[in-house]
């Protein structure tokens, strides 16, 4: 259950909390067996911060309502990571020259481990992608599904071998709203008039806002 579209207020200053979940065993020896659940963590969004006028309240309200409050996932940008750039994209991959769709990925890696985290909502207009280092042509060369981060290569250039497909672009976040209802008079209380008469809008120094939680969801279409 999940709608394509886009949060619509700023998140120039939201960062993403990314959540890993283990278990953690201790053992009579003082030493531990962590155990972890599931090969990628969640990541959180707190919504309001994209509330600095009554205006942005307003559309908070309406897209809230669209998505019938917690039921219907979206897409968000987090600031902290939401590119793929030279060496992240390559996809890791043995292609035998018959399958022609693969899941977008990007690759983390350090000296003590390399993370590869598959990528479901590309953002259209941004993805270039590579054959053997030869940029290649969104439908002539291949497709992309936006919805699933599927890419899918046309008759006769399909990868075979030691093939290397890598990509470049942006992406979002499949998210959802964790709250039934939006605090809009907790909101309102932040609020005074704009002393240019331009309406409401949040006072200067106000911190905390009530939050409006959002949360990384799997069953992204």
């Amino acid at each position: 259950m999940f709608h394509e579209v886009v949060f619509p207020l700023s998140l120039d200053r939201c960062m993403s909390t990314h959540e890993w979940l283990s278990t953690i065993i201790e053992l009579g020896d003082q030493s531990e067996q962590r155990i972890p659940h599931g090969k990628d963590g969640r990541r959180k969004f707190n919504a309001s911060i994209g509330v600095r006028s009554l205006k942005d309240l307003q559309a908070l309200l309406k897209f809230h309502a669209l998505r019938h409050g917690e039921t219907y996932g979206f897409k968000v940008r987090d600031l902290v990571d939401y590119t793929v750039e030279p060496g992240e994209g390559v996809l890791q991959y043995v292609y035998d020259g018959v399958a022609a769709s693969f899941q977008l990925q990007k690759i983390y890696v350090d000296g003590g481990a390399a993370w590869i985290r598959e990528i479901y909502k590309p953002e259209q207009g941004s993805v270039k992608v590579y054959h053997n280092g030869t940029l290649r042509t969104e439908g002539v060369h291949y497709s992309i599904d936006y919805a699933t981060g599927v890419i899918t290569f046309t008759a006769g250039n399909i990868p075979a071998g030691e093939d290397v497909i890598e990509w470049e672009g942006r992406f979002y976040v499949p998210v959802r709203f964790t709250v039934k209802e939006i605090p809009a008079a907790e909101f309102f209380a932040t609020m005074e008039e704009a002393s240019d008469g331009s309406g409401w809008v949040v006072k200067d120094g106000t911190a905390d806002l009530p939050e409006v939680g959002m949360i990384e969801v799997k069953d992204y279409t």
